[in-house]
């Protein structure tokens, strides 16, 4: 997000924001305030997070990701219509511990 500001975007549409606002909302908020130092290190974080996305071998990977994500916070389930299915356990038990590993759960709730 941090780079289509930088290319002069007004934003982003970031499926992560769904999981982890704070950090998308803080790095915008910093940019916005020429906090370039802050906006560098919550970009940085950002760019972490996006590990989340490398679970899975389909381009549905993405979404799964996401839905699984916010299934794992109790946001809502993480069903989803054919022709996508939800990640498998295995893929699940992945995305739930790069979500302890990021202590995700404490920042959405704080």
């Amino acid at each position: 997000m941090s780079l289509s500001l930088d290319l002069g975007g007004d934003g982003g549409v970031s499926g992560g924001a769904n999981v982890y606002p704070k950090l998308f909302v803080g790095c915008y908020e910093a940019k916005m305030a020429g906090d370039l130092a802050r906006a560098q290190q919550l970009s940085n974080k950002i760019e972490e997070f996006q590990e989340i996305y490398t679970v899975g071998k389909y381009a549905s990977k993405y979404i799964k990701a996401t839905k699984c994500c916010l299934s794992i916070l109790g946001v809502c389930d993480d069903y989803m219509e054919q022709p996508f299915h939800r990640f498998r356990p295995e893929h699940r038990a992945m995305i739930e511990e790069m979500l302890e590993r990021f202590n995700i759960e404490a920042a959405v709730k704080d």
